[in-house]
């Protein structure tokens, strides 16, 4: 995610700067103002190329998360004191790096900030969507139900991604197991037959010459092929963290043959799920549709939910709006419409959620069991070209003896 340099001034008039993370310059605006900060000057940050290519570890899971906002959830219920109930979670956390911030959000509490405020100094653990929904149900007086319709949507969220990731598994388990197989065959077994082949004197087939070149130039300028790949990562990553990069590859994800609907999906999932649970939280539909932008995580939906808060505000409906964006399915304009009709958008918007996740998980488990086969005939067919690659001049070479 960008990061954004401020300054700024607090209530009490004094200077204040540092460094946001946001999608763009207009949410890193916001989030300023969530802090009760008058922004004075807001720049991108660009990152060293190191730190752009290699990711930070997500230090807090989102199943630790779940677990939490349950457990803060019933003990507010139960009548324990907010600070209290931090302390105990606290206690009971073994993760250290999570007792560490709630260490912290706890002595702010306790110091007379408000909850929502303590975590948003949180951003890589609690995102816009969470402390915008904690703010909602401070204002409300509760907390509790909050906290738990917050732990229903991540349980979701995190049962959605874990059934793609599990589906996945075998498959790239298969993937690499071709690539270590071709490796082994072009470093190690391919060199011990070369000499072979050079004092033969017979005409090599051109699989078995494009093998030897290609082991000659692994073993001789291993360097240089390995240079090669961490500059196209670096270079990869580089670009997509640049905006046009960014919208140019959530362009390119979409069309992907199979994958790029799968894809569709999960932004459909994500966006009913993230903007009914926050209508049904109390939020305003414009500052709703502002979050939601954000959480989709594809810059083409971002910005059509952007366009659509724009008309939603000048009075027309949301499901008119969307029905003219074509990476909106029809569907899901035409049950918002309803929605708005009859009272009900919340509610509309968690059945399509519920929908949208039960079409991502039947395709995560009808993609994987066809490319499981597909990629056994693959790995059979590149196993096969390089073992006849090695055989076939073997045979001539019996044969000319």
């Amino acid at each position: 995610m960008p990061t954004f340099e401020y300054k700024a001034y607090d209530k009490e008039g004094n200077p204040k700067s540092g460094i946001v993370e946001a999608a763009n310059e207009e949410a890193a605006a916001a989030l300023l103002r969530d802090m009760n900060l008058t922004v004075v000057s807001l720049e991108m940050k660009v990152k060293p190329v190191w730190e752009i290519t290699i990711p930070a570890l997500r230090v807090v899971s989102q199943k630790e998360i779940v677990v939490f906002s349950r457990q803060l959830a019933t003990m507010i219920k139960s009548g324990l004191t907010l600070v209290n109930a931090l302390r105990i979670l606290q206690e009971q956390t073994e993760n250290k790096e999570f007792k560490k911030i709630l260490d912290k959000i706890a002595t702010d509490v306790e110091a007379g900030t408000n909850l929502s405020r303590a975590m948003s100094k949180h951003p890589k653990v609690f995102n816009k969507v969470y402390v915008t929904m904690i703010r909602s149900g401070e204002a409300s007086g509760k907390l509790d139900e909050v906290f738990l319709r917050l732990a229903d949507q991540l349980e979701k969220n995190y049962g959605m991604i874990a059934k793609i990731r599990s589906a996945m598994a075998y498959p790239a388990f298969i993937l690499v197991a071709l690539v270590a197989v071709a490796i082994l065959m072009i470093v190690m077994v391919i060199p011990q037959l070369k000499s072979l082949f050079e004092e033969s004197g017979i005409q090599l087939p051109w699989t078995t010459r494009l093998l030897l070149a290609v082991s000659n130039f692994f073993r001789d300028y291993w360097y240089i092929a390995l240079l090669i790949i961490v500059g196209v990562v670096f270079g990869f990553r580089f670009w997509i963290s640049t905006k046009e990069g960014r919208k140019s590859w959530d362009k390119i994800k979409l069309k992907i043959p199979v994958f790029g609907n799968l894809a569709r999906k999960i932004y459909m999932a994500r966006f009913t799920r993230t903007l009914g649970t926050l209508i049904a939280g109390g939020l305003p539909i414009l500052e709703a549709l502002e979050i939601t932008s954000e959480a989709i995580g594809n810059t083409l939906y971002q910005e059509g939910v952007e366009e659509a808060a724009k008309k939603v505000e000048t009075g027309a409906s949301l499901g008119t709006t969307l029905r003219k964006n074509k990476n909106f399915p029809v569907m899901v304009a035409q049950m918002i419409e309803v929605g708005e009709k009859t009272g009900n958008v919340e509610e509309i918007l968690s059945r399509l959620a519920d929908f949208f996740e039960a079409e991502v998980d039947a395709m995560t488990k009808t993609l994987s069991s066809l490319l499981e086969p597909i990629l056994m005939v693959i790995m059979g067919i590149g196993v096969a070209i390089i073992v006849a690659s090695v055989i076939m001049p073997i045979y001539g070479l019996v044969q000319a003896f």
